[in-house]
């Protein structure tokens, strides 16, 4: 018997028996895993089921195994982590680690329609990517899949990028995690604040690097570029288009109120925030 907890996110058991006379199948993965013993059903845990299925048979057959499976209606009644605390201290129990799979369709197909069954009233993608990184920032996360994406289903590649997305969550979260010798299952403790002065004074420190490359006076002749000016280029100066050619004067100072500037300063401020040692920001 395996000392593995799995956590399964889908609008499926995967229980089946067989399906059209076979064993194997997209519907039977998750009951051959429990056969085989590598997993034990008591430590094995399922989220966002729905649909007119198991039939009364499978569901009799899932209990003797003692699996833990949180539907839909349940998880909108009690709430997600509150479901998701619950299931954490389940797969760990007694186990070394934690194996994490997400079929795809436990997202709503509004979201996720390049999926070979798509089931409506599932997660929203918001809810999966926070979910994903609690799983991996919480447990002992020692593997991890995301299936059933069907690109001839798929619109816009939004489920593809959505599955993109989960495992760069899994990663993030992995690497998030709290230090050795932290309790299974337990949240990683809050981080304390960082001044908010020291944060700051971070942010116009690297703004002020930015403004370091301009010249000491606004009369340098102009230059000319044998290019398009970058993006930053077009931020940090006036352009004037002449010709084929691009011309910047440089030795402008950096225009605080520019739009793309203030995005470009609330990224400044998570890697100063970072660089006092406070992840939090994100």
């Amino acid at each position: 018997m395996g000392r593995v907890g799995v956590i399964h996110f889908d609008a499926h058991a995967d229980t089946g028996y067989s399906e059209f006379g076979s064993l194997l199948g997209h519907g039977q993965p998750m009951r051959r895993l429990l056969e085989s013993g590598a997993v034990r059903g008591d430590r094995f845990v399922q989220i966002g089921l729905r649909r007119y299925w198991p039939d009364a048979e499978t569901l009799a057959w899932m209990s003797g195994q003692g699996m833990r499976s949180y539907e839909m209606a349940e998880i909108v009644a009690r709430g997600l982590d509150r479901c998701l605390d619950e299931a954490f201290a389940t797969v760990t129990d007694g186990r070394d680690a934690v194996f994490l799979s997400v079929d795809i369709d436990v997202v709503d197909p509004g979201m996720a329609p390049g999926t070979g069954t798509p089931e409506p009233g599932g997660f929203t993608a918001r809810q999966l990517l926070d979910a994903v990184r609690r799983v991996a920032r919480e447990l002992p996360l020692v593997g991890a899949d995301v299936v059933e994406v069907s690109p001839l289903y798929d619109q816009s590649d939004v489920t593809a990028t959505l599955a993109n997305r989960v495992v760069l969550e899994a990663l993030s979260g992995i690497a998030r995690r709290p230090g050795d010798g932290e309790p299974l299952g337990a949240r990683a403790a809050p981080r304390a604040e960082r001044p908010a002065e020291e944060v700051d004074h971070l942010v116009d420190r690297t703004l002020g690097s930015l403004r370091a490359r301009r010249t000491a006076t606004e009369d340098t002749a102009p230059v000319e570029l044998l290019r398009e000016p970058t993006a930053l280029e077009a931020i940090d100066h006036p352009i004037d288009e002449g010709g084929d050619q691009a011309r910047i004067q440089v030795g402008r100072d950096l225009p605080l109120l520019h739009p793309e500037l203030d995005e470009l300063k609330g990224a400044l401020r998570i890697l100063a925030a970072h660089e006092c040692g406070d992840r939090s920001v994100d």
